[in-house]
């Protein structure tokens, strides 16, 4: 979008800082928090598959219940489905 470096370094700190909090609330147990932020990681440029993938690691650290529980939502709110 941009050749400023800045913008670039931007989104990648974006990236990095969704994540990080997208993982947090699935292995909480907040999935009702996690469509915002994976909606922002995907206007960031992340990539359903990848966020699926933050998702499913979730469950070697948080168990499987919470990760199945956020599964969805990024399917969800890539198809536009979800407010």
């Amino acid at each position: 979008m941009s050749d400023d470096p800045r913008y670039e370094r931007g989104r990648e700190r974006l990236r990095e800082v969704h994540g990080d909090r997208s993982l947090a609330l699935v292995a909480t147990g907040r999935s009702s928090q996690l469509p915002v932020h994976l909606r922002s990681a995907l206007k960031a440029g992340l990539t359903l598959e990848q966020l699926q993938e933050v998702i499913i690691q979730t469950a070697t650290i948080a168990g499987f219940p919470p990760a199945m529980n956020a599964w969805s939502t990024p399917k969800t709110i890539s198809s536009g489905d979800e407010g």
